[in-house]
């Protein structure tokens, strides 16, 4: 079960995530149209995708961090000048999301630390061309 609940801006939410809590937001109501909306979801993707990204989400809530998801190929991508991570929903369709921390929680100087990250912004759910 996912746990929702409504922050101050229009297209954000908050999941209970281990012993902290993670903030997804997203780029476009579409994105969070199809994240919220099971019925939506199927209508856009189809029903094993639509089906793959509500596990993917509930992965996002059982984790203590992004190193405890293990499933979906959860890699590094580079998106302009914003360090990203991929994660497979169904065959050739994937989610990207960034960190959404206004001052970057870095480690080094060019990338996230990500066990430190407790807020993303879901940037496209869609095909893949790896």
């Amino acid at each position: 079960m996912v746990v929702l609940f409504a922050t101050s801006t229009p297209i954000s939410y908050v999941f209970l995530i281990g012993l902290g809590i993670l903030e997804i937001a997203f780029t476009t109501i579409h994105l969070r149209s199809l994240c919220e909306n099971e019925d939506y979801a199927r209508a856009d993707l189809g029903e094993e995708v639509a089906a793959t990204l509500r596990r993917r989400l509930a992965d996002l809530h059982a984790a203590k961090s992004l190193k405890d998801v293990v499933v979906g190929n959860l890699r590094d991508i580079g998106t302009g000048s914003r360090y990203c991570k991929r994660i497979d929903l169904w065959n050739n369709v994937s989610m990207d999301f960034c960190s959404n921390h206004a001052r970057e929680r870095k480690y080094i100087e060019a990338a996230v630390n990500w066990d430190k990250v407790n807020r993303i912004r879901i940037t496209r759910i869609g095909q893949t061309n790896e």
